[in-house]
């Protein structure tokens, strides 16, 4: 594994945690500016998968124009960093006038399902300094179309990313890295080791592995004005449901992912999770908010809606940047009540399973 891009991933860990931290340890709710803002550009995608709470909202209608878009950009601290996302944001007509313009001003990575990105917008995210991007790969190729229920979904997505390999030889970049992202599921389960390997192959500098959400408040258009309706409600029984042959199958899949000498560097999430311990809890459903660390990130991190609506991790409306200032929302009342409430306690019981969260290895 590169030990340079071992070293970057720890050194952006240590600095999101002090970042966050600092105000927290000091008992403030304020927060520093945001480390890290994602816009979710739209709820729209070219696909339908079963696993994504996406579709249930997925029209353009209220969908921030360009222009919207660009003025939220001005307003937030130069040094943030942009989080480009979707619904797939390849699906927005004008997305590249919106990335170019975020580029001139941030760092910015994107997370996509890599089809509909074409040979210009490739040379402009590399020309560009794009940082990351992300591309989801669930499954070796038949595997990977079942899931995404496309047929000739794969073969598309390597064609791009061997564009992408083509277009950084070319301009002499190292940006943007790849990060190949798979989520763990009963299709694929028998199949990481192949998948860790495929994703070398294609060019992967981070290959990372989530296990499914057991919220559907986590990241989710499912947006409340009561948080507390958010903050009371449980996790819901994992996608993952396996037999024992097959929970077998998984755990000695992830001992072999994790050994291996060679490859991408390996992201696991939630954090500390590689373990045969923590996956078998998570699949028998038996984790508490006791097994995790207490959560900082809503000191660090803001999600933007395609509406404008600001929200920390959970789907707890705090604000319209449309209409509100970003900075005024970020450490407005409603923000500050939340990270009140996340600042005495360890982990609420929506939180459980989130990519963000820290376990206790």
């Amino acid at each position: 594994m590169n030990r340079n891009l071992l070293k970057l991933m720890a050194l952006h860990s240590r600095f999101l945690r002090a970042h966050s931290l600092l105000p927290a340890l000091a008992g403030s709710t304020r927060a520093l500016p945001p480390a890290i803002v994602q816009l979710e550009l739209t709820h729209r995608c070219n696909l339908n998968c079963p696993m994504c709470y996406q579709s249930r909202n997925a029209g353009a209608a209220g969908e921030l124009d360009a222009a919207a878009w660009k003025r939220l950009i001005d307003s937030l601290p130069r040094w943030s960093l942009l989080t480009l996302t979707g619904g797939d944001p390849f699906v927005r007509p004008d997305f590249s006038e919106i990335l170019a313009y975020a580029l001139r001003r941030h760092r910015c990575n994107i997370l996509t399902n890599g089809e509909l990105m074409t040979r210009e917008q490739i040379s402009a995210m590399v020309a560009g300094g794009l940082a990351l991007i992300g591309v989801s790969l669930d499954g070796l190729p038949d595997t990977h179309d079942a899931i995404r229920r496309k047929r000739g979904l794969f073969e598309r997505v390597r064609e791009n990313l061997a564009l992408l390999r083509e277009e950084k030889r070319r301009k002499n970049s190292r940006l943007p890295l790849l990060d190949i992202k798979t989520v763990i599921l009963p299709e694929n389960a028998g199949q990481l080791r192949d998948i860790q390997s495929l994703a070398g192959e294609l060019g992967a500098d981070y290959w990372s592995l989530s296990l499914p959400k057991v919220s559907r408040f986590q990241f989710s258009n499912l947006y409340r004005d009561d948080h507390e309706e958010v903050l009371r409600s449980g996790p819901e029984k994992t996608c993952l449901a396996l037999g024992a042959e097959q929970q077998a199958e998984l755990l000695g899949q992830l001992a072999a992912v994790s050994s291996a000498a060679s490859g991408p560097v390996v992201r696991f999430y939630p954090y500390n999770m590689l373990s045969p311990g923590a996956v078998s809890a998570h699949l028998a459903d038996s984790l508490s908010p006791s097994d995790f660390q207490p959560c900082r990130i809503p000191w660090s991190f803001a999600c933007v809606s395609p509406k404008g609506d600001v929200f920390p991790c959970l789907a707890c409306r705090m604000g319209n940047a449309a209409d509100t200032p970003f900075k005024e929302i970020w450490n407005g009342e409603k923000f500050r009540k939340f990270r009140a409430r996340l600042s005495k306690r360890t982990l609420d019981k929506c939180c459980l399973g989130c990519c963000y969260s820290v376990y206790k290895a």
